[in-house]
This record gives C-alpha cells, structure tokens and sequence, in this order.
C-alpha cells in the first residue's frame, strides 16, 4: 500500500513540478512518508523512476472499453474515441508525454521509456484490432 501512495504521489509532482523539478524528497513529502519508508521501497531515484513509469503505464492501460454485443462495431469504436479523448486530457497522458519528452535526453530514463512506450502502443494496437 505505502508503495503504491509513493507511485501515486510521483505521477502527482511529475504532474505539478514537471520532471526535472520532481526530487524523492518533494516526492516523499507528497505521499507523506518519511524518508526512510521511501528509501525502504524505493532505494535509489532511478528505482523509483523505474517503478513510477510502470505504475504510469499501467494506470493509463486500466481504462474500462464496452464490450461488443452482437454488431455494435460503431457502438465500440465510439466508445474508443471517448477512451482516447480521456487519456488524452487525463493528467497521466500529460505525465507520460512528460516523461517521454525528459528522455530524450536522459538515458536512464530513456531505457525506462521506451518498453512502457512499446507496452502501451501495442496494447492500444490490440484493443483497435478488436474493434475492427
């Protein structure tokens, strides 16, 4: 549970502050837990970075899509443009493009990156596929 209040209140200031102002510290503070408990989970910044990527891309896979009954193709493909519309205005799509614009010059974060940015294009890419 604490790790998850620790991901959560990353995605938060990374939403708030931006990357390159995000610190463990501000982070910590964010979830309300002392240092230690963040050293505890978390100890060292690219563990936590490692860790709130995937926690990130796995909040944005979570959304919920109707399923089909019978032939409602136009039903699940709006449905899907709504899903779309979401994350795009969700503070998760703006954390992930945040994280996706810091990588491009941070490596570290960059061999973070590019598997969640592999994980979540082909799961849009399924979810699509089963619509058609």
């Amino acid at each position: 549970n604490t790790r998850s209040v620790i991901l959560d209140a990353a995605i938060q200031c990374f939403y708030d502050l931006g990357y390159n102002n995000t610190t463990t510290e501000k982070i910590a503070k964010e979830a309300g837990v002392s240092r230690g408990a963040m050293l505890y989970h978390f100890p060292s910044r690219q563990a936590l970075m490692n860790a709130a990527v995937g926690h990130l891309s796995k909040k944005r896979l979570e959304t919920e899509v109707p399923g089909v009954n019978g032939n409602e193709q136009l039903r699940l493909i709006e449905a899907n443009m709504d899903v779309c519309w979401k994350q795009l205005q969700s503070p998760l799509f703006v954390v992930f493009h945040e994280l996706q614009v810091a990588s491009r010059t941070d490596p570290e974060l960059r061999s973070v990156m590019a598997p969640a940015e592999k994980e979540l294009e082909a799961s849009w890419h399924r979810a699509t596929k089963q619509a058609s």
